[in-house]
Parts: C-alpha cells; structure tokens; sequence
C-alpha cells in the first residue's frame, strides 16, 4: 500500500503532504481544484510518462515522493530493493520521481536511479489505477485466464498443477516418439559415423602418454651418431683407458688404505673413495648399457614415425590429447547403444506417447470443468453486483472454448457483456461505456478481491452519472473492496465519500501569485462540513444534519 504521498509542483499543487491510510480514502473538492494532480502523481510514481506540461507555472521541476510498504509480504519489497542494490528504509520502499520543466525526467528506487519502466514493474504488481488501463487488463486473455483461476482458488490450483504436469509428461513422450521417427538415413548416417570412428581408434589403439614417449623416442634415434660419440667417449674417460677415472681411483684408494693403517683419521675418507669408486662403476655399467641400446633395428625410426602420423591424425579428429580420444569412443558407445531402431523400443515409446495423451486429456477436462464451475459462479456474482451499480439489465457471462493443450490449459477463456436487455454478449471491454466501464471494473474488482494478495486501487470518475441510492451502493462496494485491499477514489458524491475511512480535501486558492492549489486530510466536523458541501454546496443545518446521517449509515453499513 502507499503509505505517504509527497507532491511538489505538480499542476496546480505547490505542495501536499499526504498520508494514506489502509481501507477506503476519498479525494473530493470544488471543480477545478485539481484533484485529477493527486492521479497524476500516482501515475508517475507507477512509470508512466513524465510531460513537462505538469510542472507548476513558474517552477524548475515537479517531484513526487512515495512510501511504499508490504505488511503481508516486506520480504518481497526487499527483493525488489536488491534488484536494483538499493536499501528499504525501515522496511518501505522509497519511489521517486521528479519532472524538469525542460529536459528529461528521472526515477529512483530504493534510493538508486531506474529506468522508469523499472517503476511501471513495480507498480504492476503493487498497483492498479482504474480509468486508463481497463480495457487493456479486459482484452488481455492470459490477464482474464488469471483472474478465473485466482477466483477458482484451490480447487483450480490444483487441476492446473495437475495439468501441468501430464502436460510436461506428454510432451516428452512426444518428442521422444518423434526422435524414434526421424529420418532413418539420418540415424543410420550417424551411427555409421560412429562406428568408424570407434573403428579407427580401436585400430590404432592409442594408450595415454604414448604420443610424447614416441616423440622423445624419435628424436633420440634422429640424433644417434651425435649421442654413440658422446657416451663412448664419456665411458672410455671412465674406463677403458690406463688413466681413466675408475683406473685412478682404484689407485688412490690403495695408497689411502695403507695410510689408513698407519693413521685411523683417515678411515671416513678411504670411505668416500670406496663410495665413489662405486658410483663410478654403476655410471660406466649404465653407459654400456645405454651403448647397447642405441643399436637400432632396421626401419625402427620409420614405423615410429607412421606410428606417430596414426596417433596425430586420429587427435585431429577426436583429440586433442589421447585420453579425449578414447573418452569420445566411451561417449560413442554409448549414443549407439540409445540409437535403437527396434521394433520393440518404437512400439513401447507410441505406447507412452498415447497413455500420457490420454492422461493430459483427463487433465485438461478436470482443469476445463473447474474453470467452467468457477467462471459461471463469477459471471453470476459480477451480474448482482452491476444490478446494483446501476446497469440492472447488464449480464456477464464466461465462456470457455476448447483449444489445442497448451501449458495454461486446453481452452480459451473469453468474458463477455450484454449491457442491455436485449443487446448481444461482446468482449467485456467493448460492451460498456466510459462510466459503465468503471462500474464493470469496481464490480470484478469486489467479486475477485478475497482471492487477490493486497494492494492499491484507484478509481476515478467512477461515479460518473449517478447518484442517490446507485451512488450509496457504489461506495458500499468501494468499502467492501477496501476491507481486502487499499482504495483511492477520486468523487463528486456524498454518498461515496460517506464510506471513506480516510478523506482527503483538494482547496483551490487565489492569491496575487495565481492559483494553488492545497490538499489536507480532514475529519470529525470538517469532513461532516465537506459532505454537507458536496450535497448542496451550503453548510446550513439541514446539510449537516444530512450529511451526518449518511457518515453514520455507511459507517454502519462498513
């Protein structure tokens, strides 16, 4: 609900402090004072388009400031603040828009700029301003589908959530059937794209790590002259010649074993000698061995060689490392283990395919009879309340037609008007006049509201034409739509004002600056004073006499 209203500069409103509270508010006073200004400056803070033409005369820019709170949901106006990364201030949500009178308008939400269509998010589902978006919300087929299952309550949720999910069954069935039905070439193409690429891996039989071991392998073999020299000259240092190392070291270890016996302190590096007269010894064995390997077979460096070219061409195609390649055989496998062309596997996906139609029928005629049950209870409960609005001969009726299982549902959900006795049932929208229109809308709104979550109404012109008992009728049901939800009504009638909870004065005044415009919520006697103005424009006795009686009936009858 709006729980405060600030405007600065807008039309003829210099300023208004406004605090609104719950239940029904009335905005009245004089032609002319600008009461449509307060409409206004709901319409901005929903989103809609900021004109330059609003501004006061004379000021730099019109503001409007709004507090919003959520009693029933506060977590949902949190989730909304951290959409933009804004804060809540103590659990509101802080709307604001302001005007320039030339350049262009701005918008703030929870204290961060916004798009104003981030404002026109918000508002729909907070707001709802009756008189310039009625006919939209009545020609909207998924908008009238909402509102019958909201009213349906229960019993439709459910039949919808069963619907949904044989709907969600069906189709899988379906596309499971027509994946089984396609283009057997296709699916025979594909299968034998896989098997040969099973084939080509299994015949060259990779194993992870072999790509790189073949490449040091190679060039070993490429450079083997280079490496023989190298190594035989390092093993001839070490031992085929008089004065190679393991020859020297031998020596000085005999020589160091005799001066060993003579002094002890010499014992831990006879020692080390002997150690390295060791590891020399097992550096020679290796080179001799590593020697004997580099004999090389005939045509060795060649099916290396061809063994990599096998391994590089099957990466190109299913790599880029070997570990991919087979992992890619083990996925192939797979896809053709589920390409099944059996007889047995088609007939068992058709027979899924018509048990889950079969339940989706069911589904969706429980769905149709409980929307069917639901729309005949609220075209008739919307019918006795326009008998009371002033259209007595006006009939609504909802109709359902079937259509192809979609995921709301099989049918098509239409309302219609007949707004005379003898006139022919159209569209909601297009059946009824302006005034009618309203009435229409005040009327669906009261029939709808216990099944609605709160939020904000606001009507104008709703009392367009009538007055006497049709008008006491209408700010009765304008008191039984505010016990559900927030309604602002903007009225020209007493005997809607008599219901308001909240009433709120619109004073024009003149002055030698021109005319402004002041708004001021007034009770006890001054509100007594306000009706009596709008029942005879006098405050003579028999006015507010009259005027006290229709608070205290309507007081009542709220």
């Amino acid at each position: 609900m709006i729980e405060k209203l600030t405007c600065t500069n807008i039309g003829v409103i210099a300023r208004a402090d406004l605090s609104l509270a719950e239940g029904l508010t009335v905005i009245t006073g004089e032609t002319g004072a600008g009461k449509t200004m307060l409409l206004t400056a709901i319409g901005l803070i929903a989103g809609e388009r900021a004109e330059s033409s609003r501004v006061r005369a004379g000021a730099e820019r019109a503001t409007v400031d709004a507090v919003l709170t959520d009693p029933a949901d506060a977590a949902a106006l949190q989730t909304i603040a951290d959409g933009v990364d804004g804060e809540l201030d103590d659990d509101a949500l802080l709307i604001s828009r302001t005007v320039p009178a030339s350049g262009r308008a701005r918008a703030m939400l929870a204290g961060r700029p916004v798009p104003a269509g981030v404002l026109a998010e918000v508002a729909e589902r907070y707001l709802t301003i009756h008189g310039q978006s009625e006919q939209l919300k009545l020609r909207s087929e998924a908008q009238q589908r909402a509102i019958l299952d909201g009213y349906g309550g229960d019993a439709i949720a459910a039949a919808l959530a069963t619907y949904r999910e044989a709907y969600r069954a069906a189709k899988a069935a379906r596309d499971h059937l027509a994946g089984l039905q396609e283009s057997s070439t296709e699916r025979a193409q594909r299968a034998a794209a896989l098997n040969a690429g099973i084939a080509a891996i299994d015949e060259v039989e990779p194993e992870v790590g072999e790509d790189e071991a073949l490449k040091a392998r190679a060039e070993r073999l490429t450079n083997i002259d280079e490496l023989r020299r190298g190594v035989e000259n390092a093993y001839g240092l070490l031992t085929a010649r008089e004065d190679a190392a393991t020859n020297v070291l031998a020596e000085a270890e005999r020589a160091l074993t005799q001066a060993s016996q003579v002094d002890e302190t010499l014992e831990p590096q006879l020692s080390q000698l002997s150690d390295a007269g060791t590891l020399l010894a097992d550096v020679a064995a290796h080179l001799s061995s590593y020697l004997s390997d580099l004999d090389v077979a005939p045509g060795e460096l060649d099916q290396i060689h061809a063994r990599r070219a096998a391994i590089t061409q099957l990466l190109r195609l299913y790599g880029p490392k070997i570990s991919d390649a087979l992992a890619w055989r083990e996925s192939a496998k797979a896809e053709l283990h589920a390409i099944d062309d059996s007889p047995a596997a088609m007939a068992e996906a058709e027979k899924a395919a018509r048990e889950t139609a079969a339940a989706l029928a069911a589904a969706a005629k429980a769905l149709t009879c409980a929307r069917a049950a639901a729309g005949k209870e609220l075209g008739e409960a919307i019918t006795a309340e326009l008998a009371g609005l002033a259209m007595p001969n006006a009939r609504v009726r909802i109709w359902l037609e079937e259509i192809e299982p979609a995921p709301h549902g099989a049918d098509r959900i239409a309302f219609e008007l007949s707004a005379h006795a003898k006139a022919a049932f159209v569209p909601l929208a297009q059946g009824a006049s302006g005034g009618e229109l309203s009435r229409l809308m005040l009327a669906l709104e009261v029939c709808i509201a216990a099944s609605q979550p709160p939020r904000t109404f606001v009507f104008d012109e709703i009392d367009a034409g009538i007055g006497g008992e049709t008008a006491t009728r209408v700010g009765a049901r304008l008191a039984r739509l505010a016990a559900h939800h927030q309604v602002i009504v903007v009225t020209h009638v007493a005997q809607v004002a008599a219901f308001a909870a909240g009433h709120i004065v619109i004073r024009k005044d003149e002055d030698a600056s021109g005319a402004t415009t002041s708004a001021s919520e007034v009770s006890g006697s001054e509100r007594t004073a306000e009706v009596a103005r709008m029942l005879g424009g006098t405050d003579s006795d028999v006015a507010l006499s009259h005027a006290n009686e229709l608070i205290r009936a309507a007081t009542v009858a709220r």
